[in-house]
């Protein structure tokens, strides 16, 4: 598959590094949760704070700047600037690329420890002659961006769920496979384990989907005012589910995504041991089960397919799970979000805000651009 007008050798890369204020010790965490302002949507919107909220001193700002100018040879900062009391960027000139492993690195593991900072480090390019500083801190949204849905999208695992509505005795053992298999801590591949768990579904109703829509499902902080956002700006938004296509399309339809796609299950009629449609624990053959490398596939396709054709530089990935590791590592921007702990250690970069919205700081908005992209 051709993507088209990926970056020449003639183009000069840049560093964009973006630190958010985090609470004592909580960047670590995979559960962690962070007072961002962001987690009543009107809260930002009208100016409301909260009194507690964590905020980079210029002491972090100093030490962030320092230590940046001695961990990439040659790079020099062209850029530094608040975009809100708690995050702040720098955009710094690099001979190459950045590669995968910078996040890694132990001084700048140190920096986030000491100062309560969580970083996310982007590279992009632009043409060769030195662009003005203006045009390096202009937003710079993604044409594409692709999420996960289960507790990525929505708060809940969909198939966890449905094993709730299954026989009782197997709603803890579904609940556990999952857990370990978008933690990466199973022996078996994604595919594997979807299979063994939508086995032990056998029988939930096959009108089930609306009662989980009414009474179970909830979307994430910010997943609503993030999409709108982006849909503002013409990004092209889509889900890429290791779940079921009859909540993806519906999550899709209220968030307005423009690509759904997702696992498909198969259905029997009421028999003499279930008296009424039902599902039959058993996967769809005539569809391609969406593990990591489909993932991966169809976000490269997609983009392949835009028109105009999208540089997968200008596409971003977020998901929290071991399955959506393939198409974070080859998105422009990979965000493991509140990801398992195994996943923050893989993925490009991890972001543990409260909210989706901070996606948009990545992009060089300020919290006042915020405010008014996410506004209704």
């Amino acid at each position: 598959m051709e993507i088209a007008n990926e970056e020449s050798e003639a183009d000069t890369y840049y560093l964009k590094v973006t630190a958010f204020a985090q609470s004592k010790g909580s960047h670590r965490s995979s559960k962690a949760v962070l007072d961002t302002g962001f987690d009543n949507p009107q809260g930002i919107i009208d100016g409301s704070q909260s009194s507690d909220r964590p905020t980079l001193d210029q002491a972090c700002i100093s030490s962030l700047k320092s230590e940046w100018e001695t961990v990439v040879d040659d790079a020099k900062i062209l850029s530094s600037r608040s975009l809100s009391p708690r995050v702040h960027q720098l955009i710094l000139s690099s001979p190459t690329q950045s590669p995968p492993s910078l996040r890694h690195k132990q001084s700048l593991k140190n920096l986030e420890e000491i100062h309560s900072m969580e970083l996310v480090i982007q590279s992009f390019s632009l043409p060769a002659l030195p662009p003005p500083s203006s045009h390096l801190t202009k937003p710079t949204p993604p044409k594409l961006a692709i999420f996960d849905m289960d507790s990525t999208l929505i708060d809940q695992e969909i198939i966890d769920l449905l094993a709730e509505l299954a026989d009782p005795a197997v709603r803890d053992e579904v609940a556990s496979m999952t857990a370990a298999s978008m933690a990466g801590k199973t022996k078996l591949d994604f595919a594997s384990s979807l299979r063994q768990r939508v086995k032990l579904l056998h029988g939930v109703r096959a009108d089930a989907w609306e009662m989980l829509k009414e009474e179970k499902i909830t979307f994430a902080e910010g997943a609503r005012e993030l999409c709108r956002a982006l849909k503002k700006t013409g990004c092209r938004l889509g889900v890429l589910s290791g779940g079921f296509v009859e909540v993806a399309e519906w999550v899709a339809k209220e968030l307005g995504l423009d690509e759904v796609n997702a696992n498909h299950l198969t259905y029997a009629p009421a028999d003499e041991r279930f008296p009424h449609p039902h599902l039959t624990g058993q996967l769809d053959p005539e569809h391609i089960i969406v593990g990591p490398e489909r993932k991966a596939e169809l976000l490269q396709s997609i983009a392949a397919s835009s028109e105009p054709p999208i540089p997968l530089s200008d596409s971003i990935a977020v998901g929290d799970g071991a399955n959506d590791l393939g198409m974070m590592k080859v998105a422009g921007t990979g965000i493991g979000f509140k990801a398992k702990e195994a996943v923050q250690l893989e993925a490009p970069n991890r972001l543990n805000s409260e909210s989706l919205v901070d996606i948009l700081y990545l992009f060089g908005y300020t919290e006042e651009e915020i405010k008014d992209l996410i506004a209704v």
